[in-house]
């Protein structure tokens, strides 16, 4: 599976599977493995259901957000 047909296919998955994904990616970016807490695992939950909702922003303007902040 190409990496575009993996990005298409992440607006289908449950948030349970989304965040089973978040895991594995968080596990394999990091040298120790990292096991989400309670708290942490509940405010993905929670920032996935704000996204579903159309609460969320466009990655753009995360970005600039982000650049805006810490190029300084």
């Amino acid at each position: 599976m190409s990496l575009e047909q993996i990005l298409e296919e992440l607006p289908r998955l449950t948030p349970a599977e989304r965040r089973r994904v978040f895991e594995l990616l968080a596990q394999l970016e990091s040298q120790e493995s990292h096991v989400l807490t309670p708290d942490e695992s509940a405010a993905i939950d929670e920032a996935i259901r704000s996204l579903e909702a159309g609460k969320g922003i466009p990655a753009s303007e995360v970005r600039q957000r982000f650049a805006e902040r810490w190029s300084r």
